[in-house]
């Protein structure tokens, strides 16, 4: 959570304090901007992370994170989520938290709109999706251990790679406006 975006005479602040559900989330008992250190057992790695709330609330031990986007509607920020792995991301930080403070956790958006009228949202993230996201920062973790113990970390291919034009720019055809 970003201390402008929190600023209490923002726009944004003003439209979240009208949302009763974000407001007992962001502002009832609870931890903001919470930082943890620990050793993940699987991989003796040293971690940290940094969750912007946690909380219990609505009967549920939260972890709530506070996103800005263009678009709130359902199929725009789920689409958000894949393209900034906020699911891999979250799944760390449930993980980290459960490893020092062992609890069940469901994880919270609150989705705010960047621009006028900054509608504001929450959004759960799916059991499924965080276990797809625990799959993806396992990965990320192995292939940080790989490239650590060989000292080949990964990059671009070498030479020319020859692209065309996404299908989307495609001309009336259905061919690619340049080859």
């Amino acid at each position: 959570m970003d201390g402008d975006e929190l600023d209490t005479e923002s726009p944004i602040a003003r439209l979240i304090r009208d949302n009763g559900d974000a407001v007992l989330l962001l502002y009832g008992p609870g931890d903001t901007q919470l930082s943890m250190v620990w050793q993940d057992a699987e991989t003796g790695l040293l971690c940290k992370g940094r969750i912007d709330r946690r909380c219990r609330a609505m009967g549920l031990n939260l972890i709530v994170d506070l996103k800005t986007t263009r678009n709130a509607q359902t199929w725009a920020f789920t689409g958000d989520i894949a393209k900034y792995r906020y699911h891999a991301q979250l799944a760390f930080y449930v993980d980290g938290l459960a490893t020092l403070a062992p609890a069940e956790r469901h994880v919270v958006f609150l989705v705010v709109e960047k621009d006028p009228p900054f509608c504001s949202r929450l959004v759960g993230l799916s059991p499924e999706a965080l276990d797809a996201g625990r799959a993806e920062y396992r990965r990320y973790m192995h292939q940080y251990i790989h490239a650590r113990d060989t000292g080949q970390w990964p990059g671009y291919p070498p030479g020319i790679e020859w692209v065309g034009l996404p299908k989307w720019a495609a001309g009336s055809n259905g061919e690619e406006v340049i080859p």
